[in-house]
């Protein structure tokens, strides 16, 4: 686990084999406060709670694979990208697989998650609650749930492939959305 409190920290090429806690006991492989931080082209393998758990802001976070090890059974999901009460970060060119959750948003406004690869996780994308958020041109497949958006308002989906899920994208308690341009092919598209 790397905890990092500062500024424009640059986080490239290593491998991660995520499994233990961290001091604001997530867990983890990367945890990250401040803003202006790059983590790109790394590697994150298996997993105990989180691959990389954002508490910044302006953050860019590209390239990197991660690669769970699901079915998992564990009371805490296992995810790959946590943004946690954070804004302006860009999640962008990514692959994610075999987790719980693939990108998950809590407390986050102004967030893009940009030309992912994000398949076989049982939800590829959660966002509860968050505000003002953009999902757009990413490949989501293959999980339980495409996108799930919960108690959060003025999220925008668009231009993204929504496909071979159970359910394509559910919305619960959420207002202000705008969702357009998606490509939907699941059992259930939208509920």
């Amino acid at each position: 686990v790397v905890c990092l409190t500062a500024q424009n920290i640059q986080i490239t090429g290593n491998t991660f084999h995520t499994n233990g806690v961290s001091a604001f006991n997530a867990g983890g492989g990367i945890e990250i406060v401040g803003s202006g931080h790059t983590i790109n082209n790394n590697s994150f393998v298996g997993g105990k709670v989180y691959g990389i758990v954002l508490l910044a802001s302006n953050t860019v976070v590209s390239g990197n694979t991660f690669t769970g090890n699901l079915p998992v059974v564990n009371p805490s999901p296992w995810t790959a990208i946590r943004i946690w009460n954070s804004n302006g970060n860009t999640v962008m060119n990514n692959t994610i697989q075999k987790h719980d959750v693939g990108i998950k948003l809590t407390g986050a406004t102004g967030n893009t998650i940009f030309g992912n690869t994000i398949i076989d996780n049982a939800v590829n994308i959660n966002v509860d609650p968050s505000t003002s958020n953009t999902i757009n041109g990413n490949l989501i497949g293959g999980g339980e749930t495409g996108i799930t958006i919960i108690d959060s308002q003025t999220t925008t989906v668009h231009t993204n492939q929504i496909i071979n899920n159970i359910n394509g994208i559910v919305l619960q308690g959420s207002t202000g959305n705008l969702i357009y341009n998606n490509r939907f092919e699941n059992t259930h598209n939208a509920s």
